[in-house]
């Protein structure tokens, strides 16, 4: 969902919860379906089956699951936007503009753009 636009987000989320909590709620439904039917089949009320039948109806819809994975496409968590906004923050940005230092030399902003200058390149602003 975050390679959705911001606008966009919360309503994808919202469709995300509501399918969510069907699915969920159907695969209740059934699996209390097939404990029901097989308990009225079975004449010991201790009897494991009842459990074991919804054991293996949830290792079976799982395994299925595993031959839907080649259908599932991904694509790049947030999208070109942030692709391109993660190339100019690597970018070196000069913050003071040109001819603003005394000497010439100009402080670069790290990468977290917090301005500080960095240590040991070519062109730092000496600590005074």
């Amino acid at each position: 969902m975050s390679s959705l636009p911001p606008s966009d987000q919360s309503v994808a989320g919202g469709i995300f919860n509501t399918f969510s909590k069907l699915f969920n709620n159907i695969g209740l439904g059934v699996s209390t379906a097939v404990y029901n039917a097989v308990r009225s089949q079975v004449d010991d009320d201790a009897s494991i089956k009842p459990y074991l039948s919804v054991f293996w109806l949830a290792a079976g819809v799982s395994g299925l699951s595993i031959f839907l994975i080649p259908f599932l496409k991904l694509g790049t968590q947030g999208g070109t936007r942030s692709r391109q906004a993660a190339e100019r923050s690597a970018v070196e940005v000069e913050p003071n503009g040109p001819g603003a230092a005394e000497d010439g030399l100009k402080s670069k902003e790290t990468a977290c753009g917090n301005g500080a200058p960095v240590e040991g390149e070519i062109g730092a602003v000496e600590k005074r």
